[in-house]
């Protein structure tokens, strides 16, 4: 018709990830210590509100594509530390986390955010990703640093509602971490060993 042509350069973003099953295991390990988020009322009842908004069926579907204990299924926000499968699930969704792993050692995990069965890329899972309904990425974090919570009531202000940390607890938080890694041999963050 226009005699239009296209030449396709494919330049990155198409690796599989490279699963690292030794980091794996040490993220899981963390988060066995860390425990499972801890959702106050006010995110239970935003959880309840918004579920309501659900097309009739969508937390069902979601329950039937992952495999996850029956204890989890009634669950309005997962509050349950899913054991870590014998074998990784296969992928779904794209992500460059493949393009990372070939590069350095990587590895992932999930944590939950949003009430069972959230539709992703949707006005509910958006609504969700604000405000104060962080504490799936609080259990996140701590287990990142495995299992370490920094100053040791930073959960428990969070989860409580006060609003960042104090500039003193900061700066002790990196007080530890700078003495944690000179003990260790490690060279401050942000220099680079010789």
């Amino acid at each position: 018709m226009t005699d239009t042509k296209c030449e396709v350069e494919l330049l990155d973003a198409i690796y599989n990830v490279i699963p690292n099953s030794v980091l794996e295991g040490v993220l899981n390990e963390s988060m066995q210590r860390v425990g499972p988020p801890v959702f106050g009322p006010e995110e239970m009842k935003f959880a309840e509100e918004l579920v309501k908004t659900f097309e009739p069926g969508t937390k069902d579907a979601f329950l039937k594509s992952i495999d996850v204990p029956d204890e989890v299924k009634s669950q309005l926000i997962n509050e349950t530390l899913v054991p870590m499968p014998a074998t990784p699930d296969e992928p779904k969704g794209s992500t460059d986390v493949g393009d990372v792993s070939w590069c350095c050692p990587t590895a992932q995990f999930t944590t939950a955010c949003n009430a069972l069965g959230t539709p992703g890329h949707s006005w509910q899972y958006t609504a969700q990703a604000g405000g104060d309904r962080h504490a799936g990425m609080i259990a996140a974090r701590q287990s990142a640093r495995g299992g370490r919570t920094g100053s040791p009531d930073f959960s428990r202000r969070h989860r409580e509602g006060e609003r960042g940390v104090p500039q003193e607890d900061r700066r002790k938080e990196v007080q530890v971490r700078h003495a944690a890694r000179a003990q260790a041999g490690l060279p401050p963050v942000g220099e680079i060993a010789s």
